[in-house]
């Protein structure tokens, strides 16, 4: 138990066999009165369904409000994990994920939501979270889910980080990166430091990074059926390559699409630090004026 509702530890297991574990917030009052009945909480990178911040304030006023909500790890967990499966475990962790393979371990969160009775879910996801959302949703059927809220999704775009006057780093790194891959040394593990710090295998940068733009919000948003929100913190993109110039692209794909609404949050940067009741509160309203 927790406050006034209770919590039930979950694990789902994959469609290609890997083992997640989540925990499903149970509100003990009356169910909120709202046009969704659930939420599912997606992590950033790095992260995991128990780290402090955003997501664990955005659950907490989930509950307070009577909404359940499933807080979820996907494969990217932590920066480096060995995932467990029935027959051992493989690696995995921010270092070694394959983005597109989010799609398996949202579709098993879902599923487990669909079994619990829930029929209006709002995907929730945080930084890469939101990206995996976005993702996930434009590339198949997705049963039950009633909207997406993608909360400060990075921009995924080769040619912008190779010319963005902060991505001096970036070129560096993803020279280094494409060189090994190019002489079959695709698993050396490398320092990268942009667009954020971290120890990952050459192959898994040029797979993140690369110019196939595969994880590109604006190219994939077109393809989201369901009503979605996007946020995104003003403060990010004063020094986040990813983020620079973001928000405007976004408004520009926005106009005339009734079911993408962009909103800034002012004084925000990627983590919300001092702003965690915001993204939840943006939701609220949004849905709102939706049935309205």
């Amino acid at each position: 138990m927790t406050g006034n509702g209770q919590v039930e530890l979950c694990r789902v297991a994959t469609s290609d066999g890997l083992l997640l574990d989540g925990a499903l917030r149970l509100p003990q009052g009356p169910r909120a009165h709202l046009s969704i009945d659930a939420c599912l909480l997606v992590h950033g990178t790095g992260s995991n369904f128990t780290a402090p911040g955003l997501l664990e304030a955005f659950a907490n006023q989930a509950l307070a409000a009577g909404l359940p909500s499933l807080r979820v790890n996907t494969r990217g967990h932590d920066l480096m994990a060995r995932i467990p499966t029935e027959r051992g475990s493989v690696l995995g962790g921010a270092a070694y994920e394959n983005i597109a393979d989010c799609r398996h371990d949202l579709a098993a969160w879902l599923g487990l939501l669909g079994e619990r009775g829930y029929r209006r879910i709002a995907v929730v996801g945080h930084s890469m979270g939101g990206v995996k959302a976005i993702y996930t949703v434009s590339r198949q059927p997705t049963e039950h889910v009633a909207c997406v809220v993608a909360i400060s999704p990075p921009r995924f775009n080769h040619a912008h980080f190779q010319r963005h006057k902060l991505a001096g780093q970036f070129r560096e790194d993803y020279r280094r990166a494409d060189a090994l891959v190019s002489r079959g040394e695709g698993e050396v593990l490398l320092q990268v430091r942009q667009p954020m710090s971290l120890v990952m295998p050459a192959s898994g940068f040029v797979g993140k990074y690369g110019p196939h733009d595969e994880y590109d919000i604006i190219k994939l948003l077109p393809h989201v059926q369901c009503p979605t929100l996007v946020l995104i913190g003003a403060e990010s993109a004063k020094n986040v390559a990813a983020f620079d110039g973001l928000q405007a692209e976004l408004v520009r794909l926005a106009a005339g699409r009734t079911s993408l609404q962009v909103v800034g949050v002012e004084g925000a940067d990627i983590s919300y630090q001092g702003h965690f009741g915001a993204p939840f509160e943006h939701m609220i309203d949004w849905l709102a004026a939706a049935r309205n």
